[in-house]
């Protein structure tokens, strides 16, 4: 079963269009042996169509047959019949019509009719004997002198077969021989039984002019009505009888013919040869398709990543997407024992300074829009905040801190991440104290001078964070002491720069960005996803308060910084020269 299952699959049967050419086709390692197999499919298939029209011809002939017996007792029957009667009544016809010629015709009639039988009974026998395949019973038959030297032949090819018995081998032209021998046999007894049906046929064409002449003699005659409509009737079934069996025997031989003379309805119109190369795997067309489909692929991938799950690498990535500016790109800067941030004092005119520099100009010009909506002098507080931790917010935080306080100006950093501070690490300090002390304690100093950490390299001042906290933060940042520590701020510091925990875990920068007149969201260069920063976005809108901008910095991290084209680096060297 398996061995045909796999066979089923390997061969295929395909109807070319709406022609009659049917397409055979298997599949194979071996070139040959798959060309072998459709070859013998589609003779299989010649063969047994074939045999199926064979074997519908000899059913019809079988058919024929059960019903010539009925037809020959029916000839017999019907001949009895009317020769009884005619014999019964043969005096009284005599009497009626007073001519001697009955009686004659009468005779003749039946010599004529027993010859009938006699062929009909001959014909029966040789036609049961070749069915049968008796050829003894068959040359006996036909009793002519090429029948009985066949059977003579016949019976030495069998006795020279039978001495295989004995150790003799039997070869394959006795075999071939005695084949031939019982053919010629069943040759001689088919032209035997075309003879005897012509001489039935005369014989029966005799007998129908005999029945004629003898009615035309009866009806001559004045015959009394009860022996003169038998007879008719009696007349007339054994001539209806007797054609009936003729056509039975005629349709029987055609049959017979054309069950030897049967030809296929389907013939082979070009044989199966070796293919000269491989149909499956089609290697070019399978690379074609998997190239096609890995670019495709490759280009749906960059689609998602680009506007919706990768991260941005880009500033007009960025722009494109969130439909918002970018204030600055900070380049990656040259880090020594100490923060990134230092770069800001400590090389001054490296790239990652200017760009610091770039994004508080920007910073000035939106506060000072928000400052003169408000009509009235005061700090400015900056909320730097980002969507997610390690995004470079502290780092951006003090260095925008520190170009303020180079500037001359007074500023404040606050390390408001209470769960994770890390605001004295950039600062290499020690507190003992931190925001989070000052917020705990039950009636908090709003003097701030107690807590104030000064800058080691700059001007700037900072609270900073001692210690993790061990408590929720965010009742801490929406408390009443918080409020009073950013007003203290803004009298008594030009800009006040509060460096958040990260929107997306933590809730303590929803609370934050409501104190803001600007708020700078630090992007990760290729490390944020795209909706995160978009719902981070959406969410600082809605808690800013009026007139507050937000502006977008997009950080780098060592050596993803872009090359700078040609013609920026041509500027850069007119403007050194």
């Amino acid at each position: 079963m398996k061995a045909l299952e796999r066979l089923r699959k390997n061969i295929s049967v395909q109807r070319r269009g709406s022609t009659h050419v049917i397409a055979i086709s298997a599949r194979s390692s071996d070139p040959a042996r798959a060309a072998e197999l459709a070859n013998v499919v589609a003779e299989t298939y010649i063969a047994r169509q074939l045999e199926r029209k064979v074997e519908a011809t000899l059913a019809g002939r079988d058919k024929i047959e059960s019903q010539l017996t009925d037809a020959r007792a029916a000839v017999v029957a019907a001949e009895t019949a009317f020769r009884n009667y005619l014999v019964d009544n043969i005096d009284e016809v005599i009497t009626a019509t007073g001519n001697s010629d009955v009686e004659q015709l009468h005779a003749e009639l039946d010599t004529l009719l027993g010859q009938s039988n006699t062929t009909r009974l001959r014909m029966d026998r040789l036609q049961a004997q070749l069915a049968r395949s008796d050829w003894t019973g068959l040359a006996r038959t036909l009793q002519a002198p090429e029948a009985m030297e066949l059977e003579k032949q016949r019976i030495e090819l069998m006795q020279r077969l039978g001495r295989t018995d004995l150790g003799m081998p039997a070869d394959a032209a006795t075999h071939d021989s005695l084949s031939a021998v019982e053919g010629a046999l069943a040759s001689v007894a088919d032209d035997e039984f075309s003879r005897l049906r012509a001489t039935l046929a005369r014989t029966n064409s005799e007998i129908a002019e005999r029945r004629q002449r003898l009615s035309i003699k009866v009806l001559e005659g004045h015959l009394p009505p009860e022996i003169l409509t038998p007879f008719y009737g009696l007349q007339q079934a054994a001539q209806v009888a007797a054609s009936s069996y003729e056509a039975l025997l005629s349709r029987l031989q055609a049959l017979e013919t054309e069950a030897s003379i049967q030809m296929s309805d389907s013939r082979v119109v070009s044989t199966a040869f070796p293919a000269a190369r491989p149909v499956f795997p089609n290697k070019p067309l399978i690379l074609s398709l998997a190239g096609i489909g890995g670019l495709g692929l490759g280009i749906a991938l960059a689609f998602l990543f680009e506007n919706y799950f990768g991260g941005f690498t880009d500033a007009r990535q960025v722009e494109a997407v969130l439909r918002r500016r970018v204030a600055a790109v900070l380049p990656p800067a040259l880090r020594g024992s100490g923060s990134v941030a230092d770069a800001v004092v400590e090389a001054p005119l490296s790239t990652y300074s200017e760009a610091v520099r770039k994004m508080r100009a920007i910073l000035d010009a939106s506060l000072q829009r928000a400052l003169s909506q408000a009509g009235a002098e005061r700090g400015q507080v900056i909320v730097v905040s980002s969507a997610l931790p390690g995004e470079g917010k502290t780092t951006l935080a003090l260095s925008l801190a520190r170009t303020y306080a180079l500037s001359g100006r007074n500023v404040l950093i606050i390390d408001c991440d209470m769960r994770k501070p890390s605001l004295h690490h950039h600062l290499a300090v020690d507190a003992s104290t931190g925001l989070i002390d000052i917020l705990l304690r039950s009636a908090p100093n709003r003097d701030l001078s107690g807590i104030l950490v000064r800058d080691p390299i700059s001007p700037a001042v900072s609270i900073v964070g001692a210690r993790r906290a061990d408590l929720p933060t965010d009742q801490l940042v929406a408390s009443e002491a918080f409020r009073q520590i950013i007003a203290s701020a803004r009298r008594n510091f030009d800009y006040v720069i509060l460096d958040t925990p990260p929107l997306e875990p933590l809730v303590d920068g929803l609370y934050l960005c409501q104190h803001a007149d600007a708020v700078v969201f630090v992007i990760r260069w290729a490390r944020t996803p795209q909706q995160v920063v978009a719902s981070a976005l959406e969410r600082i809108a809605e808690l800013v308060p009026p007139g507050a901008a937000t502006l977008l910095a997009l950080t780098q991290k060592d050596g993803t910084a872009s090359p700078p084209s040609r013609k920026a680096r041509r500027a850069l060297a007119a403007y050194e020269a």
